[in-house]
């Protein structure tokens, strides 16, 4: 995004990529310090301390200043990249400049912060991981290989629209699928439908939200026979046929529901 850019569709706040340039140092699960997270280290093009911009209307809920790091909430339900419409928590680091305070509010647009090396960087960047949902310190944990994170964090490429942010690709975001406004189809009835799977099928796959909904990308299978059919609440329609709905056993997933399947959506 650029300084002072704005989106909101139907009443809702897209959620923009907050950077006007994106370079991936460390991706996510990268075993340096993101093992079992979603965080990501967005470096610099010219400037070590390249400004970044509120990614929706946020307000910040703690700050660890030492470490230039701070985690901010959104202040409504945002749109996310995968279509998702829910709030956001997010944790970014290393910013030299620091000067966030608790309780402070910044709007859409607006300069939230500056890349840095403050605390523990091995060179000037942006740590940012994003999670769906409202979290404080709290809820930010170290995970199995003891490091903190957020519960429900979302890849990078699936929380943001990237219109006018500038992505240099590497070997940290060569699988990434970058999404647009453009991308994301907005409908007045989003929210207020429903997908119903016939009980004729056994097997129907399911797909993470970050990937193409195509064989071989299915995360797991739902068994509408076993349950004499199931019902699901719409989240979103991030592409023709397909939709996301969220499961017990899989969370946050897209589904195919073209009319031919035999799924109904009312």
């Amino acid at each position: 995004m650029q300084k002072g850019m704005t989106s909101r569709r139907n009443q809702i706040q897209d959620l923009l990529c907050p950077f006007l340039y994106v370079k991936i140092t460390q991706g996510a699960n990268g075993n340096y310090s993101h093992k079992g997270t979603m965080a990501c280290d967005i470096g610099y093009k010219f400037d070590k301390n390249e400004a970044y911009y509120a990614p929706c209307d946020i307000k910040c809920v703690w700050i660890y200043p030492s470490s230039g790091q701070s985690m901010w909430q959104s202040l409504e339900k945002v749109r996310f990249a995968n279509g998702i419409i829910d709030y956001f928590t997010f944790v970014i680091a290393h910013d030299n400049s620091f000067n966030a305070k608790v309780n402070q509010i910044v709007r859409q647009g607006e300069k939230l912060g500056n890349k840095g090396n403050k605390g523990n960087a091995t060179g000037y960047h942006c740590h940012i991981e994003g999670a769906r949902g409202k979290y404080t310190v709290e809820n930010w944990k170290k995970n199995q290989y003891g490091i903190y994170m957020l519960p429900n964090e979302i890849d990078f490429d699936a929380l943001f629209f990237m219109d006018q942010t500038e992505i240099q690709d590497t070997n940290e975001s060569k699988n990434a699928n970058w999404i647009y406004l453009k991308d994301v189809t907005v409908s007045e009835t989003t929210q207020s439908k429903k997908l119903y799977l016939p009980e004729t099928v056994s097997k129907w796959r399911v797909y993470p939200t970050n990937v193409p909904p195509v064989v071989g990308n299915e995360k797991g299978y739902l068994n509408p026979a076993k349950f004499h059919g199931l019902e699901y609440d719409i989240i979103a329609y991030p592409q023709k046929d397909v939709v996301t709905i969220e499961t017990r056993d899989f969370g946050i997933v897209n589904i195919f529901v073209a009319s031919t399947t035999g799924a109904v959506i009312k």
